[in-house]
């Protein structure tokens, strides 16, 4: 099983586990949550998995990470949300073949996330999270050294992993700011020559949220 499957697998147990087992809480919540904050992609390698050449090494200026998320609280420990998360950067350099490299990559995801919260520390609450989900990957209009390379789109499974820590405003709204990395499988492209281009997504961001809790 490849190290894909495994965390998928791994994921989604540890994300019905904590569901199953959660225990009836005497305030069942739903909330919507929005978070926004800056986002690093480290630098991909796209090769060519069908030909002897050297892969190119694409590295991307910083860039913006968002959030829009639904939630249902199962106890005082354990949340569940359903996420639709994107990243945005364009491309800085390509290596071999020079710096002057063009193009935006364009990441949008569905995640299913699930969160463990800790005991509270006054109105503080740190929480760790694990989200899976599929991915729609964009490499837009990626130019080397002025030549086209590439202009295609591919889904990806798509896997993240969270920290953080929530505020407590009141009974309803709480802030948060957290660390995610996130990733896929890697999806392969069409170039514009016709050649297939394997690459990699790997994202680092921290994301400043708030979020509106329903119920009573």
């Amino acid at each position: 099983m490849s190290f894909n499957a495994r965390f998928a697998a791994v994921g989604l147990t540890l994300t019905f586990s904590l569901a199953a087992s959660a225990e009836p809480a005497a305030e069942n919540r739903w909330s919507a949550s929005l978070r926004l904050g800056p986002a690093r992609m480290q630098d991909s390698i796209t090769g060519f998995p069908n030909q002897d050449r050297p892969p190119y090494e694409f590295g991307y200026d910083g860039g913006i990470a968002w959030s829009l998320a639904g939630g249902f609280r199962f106890n005082p420990h354990v949340r569940v949300e359903l996420e639709m998360t994107g990243r945005d950067h364009a491309l800085a350099t390509s290596t071999p073949a020079g710096s002057d490299a063009d193009g935006q990559l364009a990441v949008r995801a569905l995640m299913a996330n699930a969160y463990w919260d800790f005991a509270s520390h006054g109105a503080w609450q740190p929480y760790l999270g694990v989200g899976v989900g599929v991915a729609g990957i964009g490499l837009d209009g990626y130019r080397v050294n002025g030549a086209p390379l590439v202009d295609d789109r591919e889904r990806a499974t798509a896997f993240q992993a969270i920290a953080g820590v929530r505020y407590r405003i009141d009974e309803h709204w709480h802030l948060s700011a957290d660390y995610r990395y996130f990733r896929t499988s890697d999806p392969l492209m069409n170039s514009v020559a016709g050649d297939v281009m394997e690459t990699s997504i790997r994202s680092h961001a921290i994301m400043l949220g708030v979020t509106r809790a329903f119920g009573r």
